[in-house]
């Protein structure tokens, strides 16, 4: 009497198994306890074994998913084999339901996908992830593609693609001055709650009364830059409005009496700030003849360290390199900087005519902690209307 192989339910949850494989082909012989075939399910592979002596009979073939108890092979004595049956009858069609995935369907004999080694999962999941089977290596036995090789050909395939090395120019250490303005300034925009408010102004005023210092470099014994009359103007709205020439120390706001003007100034080593001190005490003159002594020994490295310490404004002016607006960083422990763009011939209306006048931005960053965007507004706002009055820039020399 022939004896069925069954799928055995491996877990409380299993419902269903693959057959991975044949060990062994039909109508051969074999010993009860002999294995022969692998069932797969989600957690792994199992190899069941012969329940009798006698021929192997294939019901279920390779790839095919049989439910719980579903009949996988037999095990024929030997009268049932000359009776037709583990030799003379061939493999049944696997039965293939409705809700049985495409992929889980084997490929037809012959074909060439028929021809590839790899066990049902290995099929399965090759085809959800587009892999190509014929492009793998198999780790199994006997070159078997498994499981596994599929998962490390998804993860080639999903990983994130490695850029080519960038040329390189040159490498330029992160070290002295440069390494100092960086710390600076990452620990400037990470203590301090910094916004910046900007406005375009009509600078006719401010061009005219420059050129006509200009006109007088001789008798003044310098030539006035635009910093010189910009830091006179800040520094005079400053003392109406003090509450940006501040520091905060511990819980406090520290206003300041006196006005300190710093200069940004770039030089071949890097950015530094000496500060003018003073500016709301001093003339124009003597500003303008401060601001010309830094740039000069700043070129040639010849600044002191208490020549930049100090500043309780700062001023940074990029107008020379064509920028027209952009966002300063706070020079610490400062509470305002103010940025200067270029000045440019721009629209600009007024009443109801459109002419073209030389116009400036200006571009305002302060600490949010000490003031809000009304006294910042404020202070540009006092900033523009000096540097478009005429009476005020004709009394500054």
């Amino acid at each position: 009497m022939a004896v069925e192989i069954l799928m055995p339910q491996l877990g409380m949850y299993m419902v269903e198994g693959t057959l991975a494989r044949w060990c062994v082909p039909g109508g051969a012989s074999v010993k009860a306890g002999d294995v022969v075939l692998e069932i797969e399910n989600e957690k792994a592979t199992t190899e069941i074994v012969a329940p009798a002596d006698g021929l192997v009979e294939h019901v279920a073939l390779e790839g095919e998913i049989v439910p719980v108890r579903g009949v996988l092979g037999r095990v024929l004595n030997l009268s049932e084999a000359r009776q037709g049956g583990a030799c003379a009858e061939p493999p049944l069609a696997p039965r293939v339901s409705a809700d049985t995935p495409a992929s889980a369907v084997p490929a037809a004999p012959g074909s060439p996908a028929a021809e590839i080694k790899a066990t049902p999962l290995a099929r399965k999941l090759a085809a959800q992830h587009g892999i190509n089977l014929a492009a793998l290596t198999g780790t199994g036995p006997g070159g078997r593609i498994s499981e596994a090789d599929v998962q490390v050909a998804i993860k080639k395939a999903t990983a994130p693609r490695e850029e080519a090395p960038r040329p390189v120019l040159r490498r330029v250490p992160l070290s002295g001055r440069r390494k100092v303005i960086a710390q600076r300034m990452v620990a400037s925009l990470t203590t301090a709650a910094q916004l910046t408010v900007m406005r375009e102004v009509d600078a006719s005023a401010l061009v005219q009364g420059r050129q006509a210092l200009l006109a007088r470099a001789a008798e003044l014994g310098v030539r006035v830059s635009y910093d010189a009359i910009l830091a006179k103007a800040l520094a005079a709205a400053l003392k109406e409005q003090p509450i940006l020439n501040a520091v905060i120390e511990g819980d406090e706001i520290v206003i300041l009496d006196e006005v300190n003007v710093g200069i940004a100034t770039a030089t071949p080593a890097g950015l530094v700030v000496p500060v003018v001190r003073g500016v709301d005490t001093l003339s124009l003159v003597d500003v303008a003849r401060a601001i010309e002594d830094f740039a000069t020994r700043a070129a040639v490295g010849e600044l002191v360290p208490d020549e930049m310490v100090g500043g309780t404004v700062t001023i940074t002016n990029i107008g020379l390199f064509g920028i027209d607006t952009f966002t300063p960083i706070l020079n610490p422990p400062e509470s305002a900087i103010l940025g200067v763009g270029r000045i440019a011939p721009r629209p600009v209306v007024i009443g109801e005519g459109l002419f073209i006048h030389p116009t400036v931005h200006l571009s305002l960053t302060w600490d949010h902690r000490v003031a809000d965007g009304a006294e910042a507004g404020r202070l540009v706002g006092r900033v523009a209307d000096l540097i478009a009055d005429r009476s005020y820039l004709a009394s500054l020399a």
